[in-house]
């Protein structure tokens, strides 16, 4: 297949829709080529708070992540009726269980060397304190049984989600 002169010099093209269709984006614009009829669905720069520069696709759940940076990033899916469209905001890293005994396990989808992860108690005592890779097992046994709150710090920008130990 040909494909449009606005699909060239593309980050990343991703088969979607069961391989029907392919998905290609780079630093600014996002572009749907339909490989059944060969000509491009959809191409333009995406809406506001959806990144473009390096995307991945969830086939599981039929969504995209999109980064920008190193803490920038959104969810979205694309359509024949609503092209592309926001879905929620992301955090840059996912725990479970959130409900945990004796680990947890944190997937970072943006890890950067410099991450520090800090768990903290309703208080706000800082309770542990280290860097992970990009999935990491945390052991919890030490900590009581209760409401924490783990930290992700780059920089100056900040994330934090909750989690209860039982």
């Amino acid at each position: 297949m040909l494909l449009p002169n606005e699909v060239y010099g593309s980050d990343k093209l991703i088969f979607i829709d069961n391989e029907t269709r392919i998905l290609n984006t780079s630093n600014n614009s996002i572009g749907v080529i339909n490989k059944n009829t060969n000509k491009l669905e959809w191409y333009g720069i995406p809406p506001d708070n959806i990144y473009s520069t390096t995307v991945i696709c969830s086939n599981i759940f039929d969504f995209f992540l999109g980064a920008a940076g190193s803490s920038n990033i959104s969810k979205f899916r694309y359509d024949r009726e609503t092209s592309v469209e926001l879905t929620e905001q992301t955090n840059s890293f996912t725990i479970s269980p959130s409900l945990a005994e004796s680990y947890i396990e944190i997937n970072d989808i943006i890890s950067t060397a410099d991450a520090v992860y800090t768990i903290n108690s309703m208080t706000g005592e800082e309770l542990m304190k280290f860097n992970a890779n990009k999935i990491d097992i945390i052991n919890i046994d030490k900590l009581s049984s209760g409401t924490y709150f783990i930290t992700k710090k780059v920089g100056n920008k900040t994330e934090t989600q909750k989690f209860i130990k039982r």
